[in-house]
């Protein structure tokens, strides 16, 4: 009798993955969701969570408006926002997988960086895609901090050129501790408080 190690077809597939950069496996993932209409990319979050992305070919999901109810989670209107949008399969990939590591308030958890790396791609792409994201409504969401909220804010409203948007862009450690003396000096504007804010 003769032992003999035999590799399963698992094995050998196994072995073959490990051996792929992301890249390549991510390339060899989308090619299989072509040819099989009835897979799906899983991704996960922070969490842990997981969810589907509605980017592949079974993406006939309906995230209209009408069907989404208050109980259901919140990022699936943004993901129906984006599919109104008719973006590329790409960037859908990039937009769900940095909805998914958003906190409860809206802010985007996860740098350019790591997000990149992450998903295979330049950084460029996914700081194009964040833009979409704070295109989107609420206004404010996809901010990475609560300076870039107030700024994406103001800037919907039309106040790109106003004193709010100033005093948010570069005093806003000195609005968190409402101080106004200090943000008057610096802008050289008289303080007045009430609804009119600084003057």
């Amino acid at each position: 009798m003769q032992q003999r190690l035999a590799l399963t077809p698992l094995m050998r597939q196994s072995m073959q993955f490990l051996g792929m950069s992301t890249k390549e496996l991510n390339e060899y993932i989308d090619s299989l969701l072509e040819k099989n209409p009835f897979l799906k990319k899983q991704f996960k979050d922070r969490s842990g969570k997981e969810y589907a992305s509605t980017a592949g070919p079974d993406s006939s999901l309906d995230y209209s408006r009408d069907n989404l109810t208050r109980d259901e989670d919140p990022r699936l209107s943004f993901i129906a926002q984006l599919r109104m949008l008719g973006l590329e399969k790409k960037v859908i990939e990039i937009a769900e997988y940095l909805i998914y590591e958003m906190d409860a308030n809206g802010y985007l958890q996860v740098d350019t960086e790591e997000a990149a790396k992450d998903l295979s791609v330049e950084p460029d792409e996914v700081e194009e895609v964040i833009e979409t994201i704070q295109k989107m409504e609420p206004a404010g969401i996809g901010a990475r901090d609560i300076r870039e909220c107030l700024l994406l804010q103001l800037e919907r409203k039309g106040k790109k050129e106003s004193l709010e948007y100033e005093i948010a862009s570069g005093f806003i450690n000195e609005l968190a501790k409402d101080d106004a003396s200090k943000i008057s000096r610096a802008l050289n504007k008289d303080k007045k408080r009430g609804r009119g804010g600084y003057r």
